[in-house]
């Protein structure tokens, strides 16, 4: 296995076959509000519910379920 040498300017990567979108900044209300109505458009209750059942463990068993494993990278504390 051939490791590649650094080309030392970081995140910088020319030789991907894709380009990534520029992350984009949230806020912890925005970031909030994205997360609870994606929650809302795949199961139909809301943000605090999803984080009670999922800290419960009722999601366990649909670690593979692409809507759960993308809630649960956005999952996000609701601000104060």
């Amino acid at each position: 296995m051939a490791i590649r040498k650094s080309t030392g300017k970081r995140g910088a990567r020319d030789d991907l076959p894709y380009t990534l979108p520029p992350l984009q900044e949230r806020s912890h209300r925005e970031a909030w509000n994205r997360f609870e109505s994606r929650v809302q458009e795949a199961l139909g209750i809301d943000g605090d519910e999803f984080i009670r059942r999922f800290e419960a463990g009722e999601y366990a068993s649909a670690v593979e379920d692409p809507d759960i494993l993308e809630l649960a990278f956005m999952m996000v504390d609701r601000p104060e």
